[in-house]
């Protein structure tokens, strides 16, 4: 009897903590009220930010394996496809186009920097590149505020 009055009281605490799990995942912030002019500023100095990252890697010294140089090489490309995704995503805000117009190329910047962030930050290894990539995240989460991430 004191077994199952303890399975008894068990079970109902896994009921109660899977419920409030549940609902804390469950709670999705809301996207921030839509700012125009906030989120085209957000978006040029993103692309700024990767224009910064591309050039460093551009004018550092060659790396000592071959590699490494490919890494690199690779990062350099990669940043060059998020930056071509970065201006188009800019010029549609500039234009004038809000969020739900704007959302798919935000998703396929935020993507493409995702993908390539890690490999750029073993590449592009100096301090002020890794705190140029720093940035670059910390524009995007500011710009993912107004979206539904």
């Amino acid at each position: 009897m004191k077994l199952f009055r303890r399975m008894e009281w068990v079970s109902g605490l896994v009921v109660v903590l899977a419920s409030w799990l549940l609902g804390a995942g469950m709670a999705v912030a809301e996207p921030q009220e839509w700012d125009q002019q906030e989120a085209t500023k957000l978006a040029q100095e993103f692309v700024e930010t990767i224009d910064k990252i591309i050039a460093g890697a551009k004018t550092a010294p060659l790396q000592k394996t071959a590699i490494r140089q490919r890494t690199r090489d690779g990062a350099v490309s990669g940043l060059s496809a998020v930056r071509k995704s970065a201006e188009a995503y800019a010029k549609q805000l500039e234009s004038g186009r809000d969020g739900s117009a704007t959302e798919l190329f935000f998703a396929q910047v935020r993507e493409g920097f995702e993908q390539t962030r890690s490999v750029a930050r073993d590449a592009v290894a100096s301090g002020e590149q890794r705190s140029n990539l720093e940035t670059a995240e910390k524009l995007l989460d500011q710009l993912a505020r107004y979206y539904d991430y």
